[in-house]
């Protein structure tokens, strides 16, 4: 194991919109991903790693940067 803190960082997107916010920067691809499912992409040049998890019973997605 690597400790990547202060490297890494994570957004969360959560809502029934939150799939379409991710197809408008590019990651039409996201909204495809099944619940617990990801895709490694790249958002303004930079490699991100976008993970669903519904946790809080509507669409969620977390950003790894």
């Amino acid at each position: 194991m690597t400790d990547r803190t202060g490297w890494m960082h994570e957004v969360a997107l959560l809502g029934p919109r939150s799939a379409e916010l991710l197809s408008e920067l590019g990651i039409p691809a996201a909204a495809e991903l099944k619940p617990l499912g990801c895709l490694l992409t790249r958002i303004f040049d930079t490699q991100v790693i976008v993970f669903r998890d519904d946790f809080a019973a509507v669409p969620g997605y977390w950003l790894l940067f």
